[in-house]
């Protein structure tokens, strides 16, 4: 490769690298993604996840049940940071799998749903081995591999 030629290279490398660097500081300061508007249903979004305003609309519910005076906007704000909060400690216990390494949290996020699964049952008044089919429909739909070592039931 000649000289003219490697300078003419290492411009457009130059120039694609200065591109990508830009492109990059527009992606990450959000100018290159439109505005995303919130649906009707949702009152803030953390990290691409949705805040109900029915969950808003609920904790602000209960905050006026305890209070004496009307609720404030200062009120307002401090429930929807407290949901905010909780969203974010919530999406922290998922990506630091909590769920899966802390026996503790496991047993109560396990009751949790075992609690909200038999409150579905009730509801629909088919109380006939309804946890069993419920948990058969979850296998039929997971993709389930068992180890060579071990004999499948």
């Amino acid at each position: 490769m000649n000289s003219s030629s490697r300078k003419y290279s290492l411009r457009i490398l130059a120039a694609c690298a200065l591109s990508g660097a830009v492109l990059g500081m527009l992606d990450i300061t959000g100018w290159l993604t439109p505005n995303q508007q919130l649906n009707e249903e949702s009152i803030a979004t953390v990290n691409n996840t949705n805040i109900r305003l029915l969950e808003y609309q609920r904790a602000l519910n209960m905050l006026a049940s305890e209070k004496r005076d009307a609720v404030s906007q200062q009120d307002r704000n401090l429930v929807l940071q407290r949901l905010i909060d909780e969203e974010l400690l919530i999406q922290h216990g998922i990506n630091s799998e909590l769920i899966r390494n802390d026996l503790a949290v496991r047993a109560v996020v396990l009751e949790s749903i075992l609690a909200g699964i038999m409150i579905d049952i009730e509801a629909s008044n088919n109380k006939s081995e309804a946890l069993e089919d419920y948990l058969h429909s979850l296998h039929r739909s997971a993709d389930i591999k068992w180890s060579s070592s071990w004999v499948q039931p």
